[in-house]
Order: C-alpha cells, then structure tokens, then sequence
C-alpha cells in the first residue's frame, strides 16, 4: 500500500517539506506512515476522526479539507479504511506553498 502512496508524497513533501504527511488506518487509528511527529497534528486528525469519523467524511466529497487561522489541512480516502493526507502550519508555510499543496492533493486520484 506504501509503495503505491509513495510517489504522492514524495511530492508533497517536495512542495511543503517539513509538514505532517500521513497514512491513516481508520481501523484503529493507527498510522500507517507519519513524515514527522507533529503533536498538533496527530491531536487535530485523531480528534476528527473520533468526533466524525473518517468513513463519514466522504459521503459528498473526494477530499475533506481544513483551513483555519493556524492551519490548513487535506485528507483523501485511499482504501475502505486507509486515508492519505497533509497537514501544514501556516506559521511555517506561505499561502502560495500551501495552495501548491491543495492543488496538487486535488489531482491525486482515489483507488476507491
């Protein structure tokens, strides 16, 4: 499953290196991959997905996004139970590289 997400964030972290990129098993909550381990995100995310759950967050939607005053971040669904997504601090990242990263994230095409 990695090797396939691989060439996808590989490219993320290219446009936003430094950030929180993960794979997500809803499962258990567990990740699968984590670029770093961000405290702020892993709370954000573990927090969503026990609030709303990540199997509801695609009923409408290919993606869920959150853009706050602190941060911006995306999440994908990649399998019945496995997400991929970014999370960046607008502390760290200019606007111009985050849109760079939610365009990009736009164009990643779900398996499911």
């Amino acid at each position: 499953m990695l090797a396939g997400l691989q060439i996808q964030i590989n490219a993320l972290n290219a446009i936003i290196p430094d950030s929180f990129i993960f794979v997500m098993d809803s499962t258990d909550r567990s990740f699968l991959y984590k670029s770093s381990n961000s405290k702020e995100a892993l709370d954000e995310i573990v927090l969503l997905d026990k609030k709303i759950g990540m199997d509801n967050l695609f009923d409408t939607t290919d993606y869920y996004k959150s853009d706050t005053m602190e941060h911006f971040y995306m999440i994908r669904r990649m399998s019945s139970h496995t997400f991929l997504g970014f999370f960046a601090s607008k502390e760290k990242f200019s606007d111009h590289k985050i849109n760079n990263a939610r365009e990009y994230f736009m164009t990643i095409k779900s398996p499911v």
